[in-house]
């Protein structure tokens, strides 16, 4: 499952002509940016109060929990609301919304429409 298009380097200068909104690919890249940054910037500021290396990895894998869940929150929830904002897109996955189905729908494929089926639900005949 392919989360946005235009590759890293499209995405890390900002420059992806191609990208995929909703919660899921938010919450992906949300949480990848904050574990990242909670890990560097925990290390980096334990190191600089003069904490130990062991110390410094604590408080790294701390920080990079916390990062990751706010930052998976937040990049889901931005997500989701760029997709609704968009026309016909599913809030969850990004992608054009499924024939039939709402912007909040889990399963996003097609509903099978019965083309022969009156809208009192009964069978007519294709002549």
């Amino acid at each position: 499952m392919v989360a946005a298009g235009g590759g890293f380097a499209a995405g890390f200068w900002g420059t992806a002509a191609l990208s995929s909104t909703g919660f899921v690919a938010g919450a992906a890249s949300g949480g990848a940016a904050g574990f990242i940054g909670g890990a560097v910037g925990g290390f980096a500021n334990s190191l600089w109060e003069g904490k130990s290396f062991g110390a410094a990895f604590s408080v790294a894998g701390r920080e990079s929990l916390i990062g990751a869940l706010a930052g998976g929150t937040i990049g889901g929830i931005v997500g989701g609301v760029d997709a609704f904002v968009k026309q016909d897109l599913n809030v969850w996955s990004g992608q054009m919304r499924g024939i039939g189905r709402t912007r909040f729908a889990m399963v996003n494929a097609d509903r099978q429409i019965n083309a022969f089926a009156s809208y009192k639900g009964e069978m007519v005949s294709a002549q």
